[in-house]
């Protein structure tokens, strides 16, 4: 993936996600502000090397440890598009310790929405399994898209999540 067009591998990932959401025939959220996209990299080298493969189409870019593995967070130069949206901030997981999947890959893609209970009875209506998550400084409602994939509904925009850990001084600067 990392020596691909990034904007192609989201659309086909975006072709995914619409799938999903027609064969449950729920409400199509790709409707509702996309904030970012994640990839989940298969181990610490190939996260290195995506790292510093997206850096030079970064503005600004930025990392975390938690969970005993680095979450970095980049704001695009140029974004990626779906219809009119914009999406600014891909971030780049590195697997936990033990979980390393086979490939690298779309993980999830968080989606903002801040009326939780619309989609819980939504989901609840088709009776289409979810589950909360989230942590100190967001909330999410996450979809098992296929085993490894899943979509997230979150509450607070990553800009913020950023300005929150940066403040708790748990950001490391990479550009």
């Amino acid at each position: 993936m990392v020596d691909l067009n990034l904007q192609i591998e989201f659309e086909k990932y975006i072709k995914l996600l619409q799938e999903y959401f027609q064969e449950r025939n729920i409400e199509n959220f790709l409707e509702s502000p996309i904030d970012h996209i994640a990839i989940k990299t298969k181990n610490s080298l190939d996260y290195q090397h995506f790292v510093n493969t997206f850096l030079t189409e970064a503005q600004n870019a930025q990392y975390i440890e938690m969970n005993d593995r680095r979450i970095a967070t980049l704001k695009l130069i140029k974004p990626l598009k779906f219809k009119n949206q914009k999406i600014w901030y891909l971030e780049i997981m590195e697997p936990k310790p033990g979980k390393e999947p086979e490939n690298n890959f779309f993980e999830h893609i968080e989606i903002l929405r801040g009326n939780f209970e619309s989609i819980e009875q939504s989901l609840k209506s088709k009776s289409i399994p979810y589950k909360s998550g989230g942590n100190e400084y967001h909330k999410t409602i996450v979809l098992n898209l296929n085993n490894l994939q899943e979509i997230k509904f979150t509450n607070t925009k990553i800009e913020e999540v950023i300005r929150k850990e940066k403040e708790d001084g748990k950001i490391k600067k990479l550009k």
